[in-house]
């Protein structure tokens, strides 16, 4: 016999309470089939609860969705569970119980474990350990558990996390709830991959805001002055070009950088200069940009002097800066520069018209967006990849509408455009969405495959790509299976030849020991405020903290000052420049602190900020720009007053000179990378060389290498 029924199960559809009883009453008889089901919406528990039942009520035989029709059958993830989970063990652990009222069990099957949790008709927080686990081992456990946040029917959340024996989970379950977990042997790769983010915004927007977030947002325009003030900064920069376009509908579109009337799919490069386009589109196409790295002598005009559907592939015209009144002249694109600025500024204004219309509901501003923007991105649609008539390097770096895919900024003005104005789109009699969607997919692909994977290119094709995959819709919408899970898990976790995953670029371009970054000073800093940047936008689009999964990035900012001179000045190489430290990544662990409540990181941090003056040096804190941004990832940052600012901070030595702190110096006789690190009124210092460290009483005292040593003021 393999299994029995003679058990009040789903087809009674009992409460939560009843089924906390069986295991301590029906299922010491023996196998049982509650007939378990998952849609039916007779059942009076959550999903999470129902996921459960498998593990907890022992069966080799069972019927899973018991009384649900296919019609009811939903596309959710976590159906994976009663996909994987088996109906024979070879070991079963009980956790935790007491009965009526919860019970935990874990059974295995081969190398995996399936955990099981159910709770009575009250709600409760349950801790289960992790222990029954192999010592020294890590897993990869997948949490399905109840989330209202949740966009789906069925309200289960999937979570993957990295665990071991020593793992304490910690569940909070509400009425009749319940929880699953599959635990399977953690891979190398699956030990470093970042988690993706599981609840998955459907609404849009979802970029920088949600739309539960607007009256929030209206009201901070209504009553708090800096609100007001950026509100205000965006509403004077578009509305006198919205109000153009009352009386003539093209005034703006008409100055995009098009191929208007030759409408051409095919632009020609010859290593970094523009040649020619040739090609027909049945409408106008995206003008390809400015030759690249080019001093020239002919500029963009400003918007208003654009000449209307200026269209021609080969010149444009531009100002010439070298004659009196620098006047309109026709030069070739080979010498021209700043087309691509052009229409990266004119979707910024359309961007800043689409969060108007959200905002406000004020439809002229959504049609002055929308005109925009399916006239660029059609047009964008029938435009090919350019061709190198070289056959050289520049076709490995070269983007759709610039000659490198870094300088794509105008995919940010796209997708925070399309963003805010999904919903009047998705209303277009005819709407183009998988137009849309397929021009953005097609310009990223080329991004990844056109990249250059191994220093700061890498997180700048990064930045970009995220950007466009935030705004797609779920794998499953298309039919290749390319959607914003499979571009989000692109960026964080894979890695092909031209685009490295961002803990790949981690490993490669950041010594872990000191977290100095592997470029000159100003990339430097520059990449490390792009990573905290990606982790504060990350968290602001997901609510999910990347910062305990990149423990580098502490060490990273730490490091910041290290670039500095005496004068607080860091040094220039190459397209760098002179001036002084990028405290945007010290205030962006800041906010990440104050927000997950790490009053550690957060003391460590305003500390250093405070120590750089910036309130009155640059102001960050005081006044806002008026751009879209500020009322999400750039609000006024609040400082503690009680943080006093910091003395020291991070000393590095890494080529056998010496660093000095208050009281003693440290010098070594050989290269060696040693770290001095100020916190709580306490040196910590490492070094992986011998090294002297003489004090403030001139005493000498050697030390072998270590990795940590302690030192105070006068003593060590």
């Amino acid at each position: 016999m393999l299994t029995q029924e003679g058990i009040r199960g789903n087809e009674e559809f009992p409460d939560a309470t009843h089924n906390t009883m069986l295991p301590f009453t029906r299922m010491i008889a023996g196998a049982a089939d509650y007939t378990v089901c998952y849609f039916d919406p007779r059942i009076k528990n959550t999903h999470a609860h129902q996921l459960a039942l498998p593990v907890i009520f022992y069966s080799p035989l069972q019927t899973l969705y018991w009384y649900d029709t296919p019609a009811r059958i939903e596309d959710t993830s976590e159906l994976e569970f009663f996909d994987k989970v088996p109906v024979t063990w070879d070991e079963t652990k009980v956790i935790h119980d007491r009965i009526g009222e919860y019970v935990t069990i874990a059974r295995r099957s081969g190398s995996d474990w399936f955990v099981g949790t159910i709770g009575n008709n009250d709600a409760r927080q349950l801790t289960t350990p992790l222990d029954f686990l192999d010592s020294g081992h890590n897993y990869t456990a997948h949490i399905y558990a109840t989330d209202d946040k949740m966009p789906t029917a069925t309200k289960v959340k999937i979570t993957r996390a990295i665990v071991d024996s020593k793992t304490l989970l910690q569940f909070q379950l509400k009425e009749r709830d319940g929880c699953a977990i599959h635990i399977v042997p953690a891979t190398k790769e699956d030990v470093k991959r970042l988690p993706l983010p599981q609840n998955l915004p459907q609404a849009h927007p979802r970029l920088l805001t949600t739309p539960e977030y607007k009256p929030v947002l209206q009201k901070q325009i209504k009553n708090e002055a800096w609100a007001k003030d950026v509100m205000q900064g965006i509403l004077n920069r578009i509305y006198p070009y919205v109000e153009k376009t009352q009386t003539q509908s093209d005034w703006m579109l008409s100055r995009l950088m098009m191929y208007w009337k030759s409408k051409a799919t095919n632009v020609y490069i010859r290593g970094g200069v523009y040649s020619h386009a040739d090609g027909e589109a049945p409408v106008p196409t995206v003008r390809f940009g400015s030759t690249r790295g080019q001093a020239s002598v002919y500029s963009r005009p400003n918007i208003e002097a654009i000449i209307p559907y200026m269209d021609d592939t080969k010149g444009v015209y531009f100002h010439n800066a070298k004659k009196e009144g620098q006047p309109l002249e026709w030069s070739e694109q080979a010498n021209a520069s700043g087309i691509e600025s052009i229409n990266e500024q004119i979707m910024g204004l359309g961007k800043d018209a689409a969060f108007v219309y959200w905002l406000t509901g004020d439809e002229k501003y959504a049609k002055f967006a929308f005109d925009l923007f399916d006239t660029y991105m059609t047009g964008m649609y029938y435009r090919n990849e350019p061709i190198d008539l070289n056959k050289g390097h520049a076709q490995t770096l070269v983007g759709l509408s610039t000659f490198e895919v870094i300088q794509e900024r105008i995919l940010n003005e796209l997708s925070y455009l399309y963003d805010f104005l999904y919903a009047y789109i998705k209303e277009k009699p005819g709407n183009k969405i998988d137009l849309y969607a397929a021009t953005f997919k097609k310009w990223i692909d080329i991004t990844i495959k056109n990249g250059v994977p191994q220093n700061n290119w890498n997180l700048h094709q990064a930045k970009f790509i995220l950007k466009v995959a935030m705004v797609l819709e779920d794998n499953r919408y298309y039919a290749d299976g390319k959607g914003r899970e499979y571009y989000i898990n692109y960026i964080l976790n894979r890695s092909s030849a031209r685009q490295w995953s961002l803990t790949k670029l981690m490993e490669y371009g950041y010594d872990f020991n000191t977290g100095v970054w592997a470029e000159c000073p100003g990339y430097a800093q520059g990449v490390t405020r792009d990573f905290t940047n990606f982790i504060r936008d990350y968290d602001n689009t997901f609510n999910q903290n990347l910062l305990p999964y990149l423990p580098i990035m502490t060490k990273a900012v730490e490091m910041l000052p290290q670039y500095l001179f005496p004068n607080n000045m860091i040094t220039a190489f190459g397209d760098t420049h002179y001036g002084g430290i990028y405290t945007e990544a010290i205030s962006d662990m800041m906010r990440m602190a104050q927000k997950y409540n790490d009053q550690e990181m957060e003391i460590r941090f305003t500390k250093m900020y405070k120590l750089f003056n910036v309130e009155t040096l640059h102001a960050t804190s005081l006044q806002q720009s008026p751009q879209i941004y500020s009322f999400f990832t750039a609000k006024p940052l609040v400082l503690n007053k009680k943080i006093e600012k910091g003395k020291d901070f991070v000393l590095f030595m890494g080529n056998g000179t010496s660093v000095t702190a208050k009281g003693f110096t440290i010098r070594s006789e050989e290269k060696t990378t040693a770290v001095l690190t100020y916190k709580n009124g306490e040196y910590f210092f490492t070094c992986d060389a011998p090294v002297t460290i003489t004090t403030v009483k001139n005493k000498k005292i050697k030390l072998n290498k270590t990795t940590y040593q302690i030192i105070s003021h006068e003593t060590v």
